[in-house]
């Protein structure tokens, strides 16, 4: 019925996203239209509507009879081999994690890789468990502020030229060493922020909140 529509629907806008993407990119590549248009392919939000509809296709699922239970067994088969897949793209080609690869098939595979995340961990509990592990918890809770200083850190660590004169020539030991640091940055930087930032404007919720009841 309408179920089975809207999520033949989110499939196809997943497919569409895909191949519009990987067309875009490789127009690109072979053309070199303009500095930024490899960018667009990342960045762009039809050409990342396939994340969007997986998320979509979850929810259609979700509310069907059986739940997201039908699709546990997908889920488990598929999350190491699309995990693989990213990390493979990734360090292949040690110009950056938003390379080639990633901006045709790896952002796809990636929506597959967290879509079957949100299933396990909405139906195993030993996922559950792993996902409550500190460090995964820690994520969570800072997930905003990793989310704002992360590009940052990436830029400075994968794009600036005292980080190629000094990594560069070291191939895939090279690339690991940036992720890293890039990684470390971004986890100070972001406890930073919600040590000295966040959590002062958050303190002053209660007063908000009091000034609203007293209306």
């Amino acid at each position: 019925g309408s179920q089975k529509w809207q999520i033949q629907v989110r499939a196809a806008i997943c497919l569409g996203a895909l191949v519009s993407r990987t067309l875009w990119t490789i127009a690109d590549d072979a053309a070199a239209l303009y500095p930024t248009a490899l960018t667009a392919g990342s960045v762009f939000t039809l050409f990342r509507a396939d994340s969007l509809a997986a998320g979509a296709f979850l929810a259609a699922v979700a509310a069907g009879p059986q739940g997201l239970s039908r699709l546990k067994p997908w889920a488990a088969m598929l999350m190491l081999p699309s995990l693989a897949v990213v990390g493979w793209i990734v360090l292949h080609d040690n110009t950056g994690p938003n390379n080639f690869g990633m901006k045709t098939i790896g952002f796809s595979v990636l929506a597959v890789f967290f879509a079957c995340v949100l299933v396990l961990a909405l139906t195993s509990a030993r996922v559950q468990g792993l996902l409550s592990a500190r460090p995964l918890r820690f994520i969570g809770r800072h997930s905003f502020g990793l989310y704002v200083w992360h590009f940052g850190c990436y830029l400075v660590f994968f794009h600036s030229d005292w980080a190629a004169r000094t990594f560069g020539h070291l191939g895939l030991f090279g690339a690991l060493a940036m992720l890293a640091m890039a990684s470390a940055s971004t986890i100070v930087l972001t406890w930073l922020s919600w040590r000295f930032i966040e959590q002062p404007f958050l303190a002053l919720k209660p007063r908000f909140a009091a000034r609203a009841q007293s209306r």
